[in-house]
């Protein structure tokens, strides 16, 4: 190879390989983890201030004595801290699964491109998001302070909870980005970079794995808020909590199907190759048979018997092969996470009919 073609490769690669300056939760999640001391101390940190900030607005009106606990100011504190700890997981188990999947990765693809897209939010579309969020809280604040919980409170305070509402909602904006970007990236690269092989489905069920913890996540986190329902109100579910129990299950359905199927395509393709081909052999071998007997020469039959059994054997296992490229367990897994929060609501509603 000539020096300048050399030359044109190496800048091709890098071109291609280049990684676009993360966004503003990734910056914040890992700020956190160089605190010093352990990463737990800096996230109990963040819950507590974040739980007094939503502590404030009943004490500062008289509602309770300061320093009452309040389980619903406590809870809010505690998802905000859940949700920037989950953020850096998923982020870490997006990078796993390339991982565990780049065995199956075309020798085209740019592993570095391609995890660093999968892995991390850019920085424009961050700030975008974060900006839509500020904007509906503020909105939302100001527009209807008593729905929000801040009517009354003094000027200090709602600032304070103004600006944590804001931060929550826009890392939450910013995690439900993060997994539409995932979905949007596992079906580019399935469908672009992987090499199907329907007898190693290991490298490919590394994303059904990603996929499915996402969607759980969101479900989890969004969906467990039916601990604050109201058991009385069963008039207003639908308008009410629906939204929170059914819809984000439906969201991480759509997120753990939509990107697999194409891989599902390509794998029922195979699988429909493999048994044409199966039944191939089975047509020869029966004609081999007809013809032998036919011509009475049955000495040959004891081999074509044993090969017969074979194909029958080999058209039972091509049956078996899945298409689908996830496993058991994880459906299994992923199906009980979404069905959770619908079964809390409903043991809450029994509970309150009996207790």
């Amino acid at each position: 190879m000539s020096e300048a073609a050399a030359t044109r490769e190496t800048n091709t690669v890098g071109a291609t390989s280049a990684q676009y300056p993360p966004g503003w939760p990734h910056l914040l999640v890992r700020g956190l983890e160089r605190l010093p001391g352990p990463t737990w101390v800096a996230y109990l940190v963040l819950v507590l201030v974040l739980s007094l900030v939503m502590h404030s607005r009943g004490w500062s009106r008289g509602d309770a004595p300061a320093g009452t606990f309040d389980p619903t100011s406590a809870y809010w504190g505690l998802l905000g801290g859940v949700l920037l700890w989950t953020f850096r997981y998923l982020e870490r188990a997006a990078a796993a699964a390339f991982d565990a999947f780049r065995p199956a990765l075309a020798p085209a693809g740019d592993p570095e491109r391609l995890r660093h897209e999968l892995t991390t939010i850019p920085r424009t579309p961050a700030i975008v998001v974060a900006f839509v969020a500020i904007l509906l809280t503020v909105t939302s604040l100001v527009l209807e302070p008593e729905g929000s919980g801040i009517d009354g409170v003094p000027g200090p305070v709602f600032v304070a909870v103004m600006v944590v509402q804001a931060f929550m909602t826009s890392f939450l904006f910013a995690f439900v980005y993060l997994l539409i970007r995932q979905a949007r990236q596992v079906r580019l690269i399935l469908d672009r970079w992987a090499v199907i092989d329907i007898f190693r489905p290991g490298p490919l069920n590394a994303f059904p794995r990603l996929m499915a913890t996402s969607g759980a996540s969101v479900v989890l986190m969004v969906g467990t808020t039916v601990v604050l329902a109201d058991p009385a109100a069963a008039g207003s579910f639908l308008v009410s909590w629906a939204p929170y129990v059914v819809a984000p299950s439906v969201v991480a359905v759509i997120a753990f199907v939509v990107p697999l199927y194409g891989t599902h395509q390509r794998l029922a393709a195979e699988k429909v190759r493999l048994a044409d081909e199966a039944e191939e052999r089975l047509k020869g071998l029966l004609g081999q048979v007809d013809r032998d007997i036919d011509a009475r020469d049955l000495g040959g039959l004891d081999p074509l018997d044993r090969a017969l059994s074979l194909v029958l054997k080999e058209r039972e296992i091509v049956a078996k092969l899945p298409t689908w490229p996830w496993s058991v367990g994880t459906a299994r897994g992923f199906v009980s996470a979404i069905l959770l929060p619908l079964a809390l609501y409903l043991a809450q509603r029994f509970l309150s009919q009996v207790v």
